[in-house]
C-alpha cells in the first residue's frame, strides 16, 4: 500500500477550503496572491508529490519504528523537514545543525517525522496574522475536513510498517505553538495518547532541547 495522496482535483480542493489563494505573500514582504494563480498550485502539487515519495522510500527502510515526531510543512526547497538521498544515506538537512538536531527522539530508521499540514508547502510567517495563523486558523474553521485526510494519510503511513501503532511508540511534537495545538488537537481527539504529550520548543532555527509536557 502506498501513502495516501490526494488527486489533483482533490488537493485543489483543499486549496480552496482553506481559502489559500487569498494568502498574500507577506514572508516575502509582497502584496501578492501566489495561489490564485492556478500553475502554482500544481507546483505546489507536484512538490507535495515529491514529499511524500521520498518519505515513502525512507518508511519502507523503517525497521524497528519506536517514534514519531509531528512537526509542521514547509515548501520542498527547505531541508529541514525534507528526507533526501537515497538507502542508507537519507538525512534531514545538514548532518550536524538541522532542525531535529536536539529532537532525541528523531534517530534514523527508529522513528519517522510526519508534516502535519504535509500536502501545503509553503514557507511560513510566525508574524502577527502571518502565513501560520492564518494555516492554523483555517484548520480551526475546517478540521473535520482535514481530519479525514490526516486520518487516511496516517494509517496509510502506519500501515507500511506492520506492528507499529501510533499508541505503542513515542510520540512527540516539534514545532512552533501554533502548530503545535493543532496537532494536540488532533491526536487528542483521535488516539488513546498519554494525557502529557512531549511537545519541544521551538526557536528560529528549530527544536531547542527544552521541552513541555502538554
Amino acid at each position: 500500500m502506498r501513502i495516501f495522496q490526494l488527486t489533483f482535483d482533490e488537493y485543489q480542493n483543499l486549496i480552496n477550503t482553506f481559502q489559500l489563494p487569498h494568502l498574500s505573500s507577506q514572508s516575502l514582504g509582497l502584496d501578492t496572491f501566489p495561489l490564485s494563480d492556478l500553475q502554482n498550485i500544481k507546483l505546489l502539487y507536484q512538490e507535495y508529490i515529491e514529499r511524500d515519495a521520498r518519505l515513502e522510500e525512507y518508511v519502507n527502510e523503517v525497521k524497528n519504528c519506536k517514534s514519531i515526531v509531528f512537526a509542521e510543512a514547509s515548501r520542498m526547497g527547505n531541508k529541514n523537514y525534507i528526507y533526501r538521498g537515497v538507502g542508507n544515506n537519507f538525512y534531514f538537512s545538514d548532518k550536524t545543525h538541522n532542525y531535529f538536531k536536539n529532537v532525541i527522539e528523531a534517530q534514523w530508521y527508529d522513528s519517522i517525522i510526519i508534516d502535519f499540514f504535509s500536502p501545503i508547502g509553503i514557507n511560513h510567517t510566525s508574524k502577527k496574522n502571518g502565513s501560520r495563523d492564518y494555516l492554523n486558523n483555517q484548520y480551526k474553521s475546517n478540521f473535520l475536513f482535514y481530519n479525514d485526510y490526516l486520518d487516511s494519510y496516517i494509517n496509510s503511513i502506519l500501515t507500511l510498517m506492520p506492528g507499529v501503532d501510533i499508541e505503542n511508540v513515542s510520540i512527540v511534537i516539534a514545532a512552533p505553538n501554533r502548530t503545535r495545538d493543532s496537532i494536540l488537537s488532533y491526536l487528542k481527539s483521535k488516539y488513546s495518547l498519554p494525557i502529557h504529550i512531549k511537545c519541544y520548543k521551538i526557536n528560529e532555527i528549530g527544536a531547542t532541547d527544552q521541552f513541555e509536557l502538554l
